[in-house]
């Protein structure tokens, strides 16, 4: 405190920020990762906002150091902000939305009432209809579905042939997942499929939705005429 202005201590300061940080990720990684360690289920999105706090203050370090070197006053407002970041508890959902926002479009819900949702050929995991369902399904929870209808007979055949139920899908995808991180839910529930199995059902449904895609074609950026959508 009584060198605040002095490039030593602020790199000190720093730099036992940055060793607490690289502690905490080591500590809740290997708690994470450790099967002889019993931990209460986390939602991938808790886990993403616990990484947050600690990474924040670590690269907020990391910058004062580099910033005192040319205005030490600027790096200790950096310092305050990170401190600032810690205390406040909402602190984390701001930057998590805004990353979310920016560095992960696929996290955010589309307004199916503005725009189709994926083709039901495009594939997730192997997945024909997993990501037109993924989209449907983050709108719905979202109120921005428009015509369209999660769980309809496409999203059916999908659940049908891996044996998960709509409700759980949805429940998964309402924790603020990914779309690798629900392909990856698809394959560990319901029946057991090879990757042969999942690649020769797909290959199946090729030319069976064309008229899906036209609808989608001719529906946007505007409806040609109110209807339900599958």
């Amino acid at each position: 405190g009584q060198y605040s202005e002095n490039i030593t201590a602020i790199t000190v300061y720093g730099l036992n920020v940055i060793c607490i940080g690289v502690t905490l990720l080591f500590m809740r990684y290997y708690i994470e990762h450790n099967p002889a360690i019993e931990t209460a289920p986390i939602t991938p999105t808790d886990r993403r906002s616990g990484y947050i706090r600690i990474i924040f203050p670590i690269v907020s370090a990391l910058a004062a150091i580099i910033i005192g070197f040319w205005n030490p006053t600027l790096s200790l407002l950096i310092f305050t902000i990170a401190i600032i970041f810690n205390i406040v508890p909402a602190s984390t959902n701001i930057l998590h939305n805004w990353i979310e926002r920016f560095f992960a479009p696929d996290l955010k819900a589309k307004d199916l009432a503005k725009m189709a949702p994926r083709s039901p050929y495009m594939r997730l995991h192997g997945f024909a209809l997993l990501p037109r369902t993924i989209d449907k399904c983050r709108a719905t929870i979202a109120g921005t579905v428009g015509e369209y209808r999660f769980n309809c007979p496409l999203d059916k055949t999908l659940f049908g042939f891996k044996g998960i139920e709509a409700g759980p899908f949805r429940d998964f995808v309402a924790c603020g997942v990914s779309d690798e991180e629900i392909g990856k839910w698809v394959n560990e529930h319901g029946y057991f499929k090879t990757v042969e199995e999942i690649k020769h059902w797909s290959d199946s449904l090729d030319g069976q939705f064309d008229g899906v895609v036209e609808d989608d074609r001719v529906s946007f950026p505007v409806f040609a005429k109110k209807r339900k959508i599958a």
